[in-house]
C-alpha cells in the first residue's frame, strides 16, 4: 500500500500480519490506533476531486486548514436542492 507521495506505508503496529492484537489473550489488551487523514482524503470527504489543489504550491498543514475550514459541497447541494424542491411545493399548492 502506497501513501499520497506514492511511498511505501509501513506497519509498525504489530505483528508482521499486520494484525496489532495477535497473540493477545483479551480484546481489551488490544488498541487500535487513528492515523490522520491525508489531504487527498480531506478533499475527497469535502466532494472534491483528489487533485483539486495540485495546481497551486502549498503545504499540508496549509491544505489541512483548507478542508478543515471549508463546508462539504454534497451536503451544502443537497440542502439546496430540498429548499427548491420545498419552495416549489409550497408554490404549486
Amino acid at each position: 500500500m502506497c501513501n499520497d507521495n506514492g511511498n511505501e506505508l509501513r506497519n509498525d503496529m504489530g505483528s508482521e500480519s499486520g494484525d496489532p492484537c495477535e497473540g493477545l489473550q483479551r480484546p481489551a489488551d488490544c488498541i487500535y490506533e487513528a492515523r490522520r487523514l491525508t489531504p487527498t482524503e480531506c478533499a475527497r470527504l469535502q466532494g472534491f476531486p483528489p487533485d483539486w489543489c495540485s495546481d497551486v504550491p502549498h503545504t499540508d498543514a496549509q491544505e489541512y486548514k483548507l478542508w478543515g475550514n471549508g463546508i462539504a459541497l454534497p451536503t451544502i447541494l443537497g440542502m439546496m436542492r430540498n429548499m427548491r424542491d420545498a419552495l416549489l411545493a409550497a408554490k404549486a399548492d
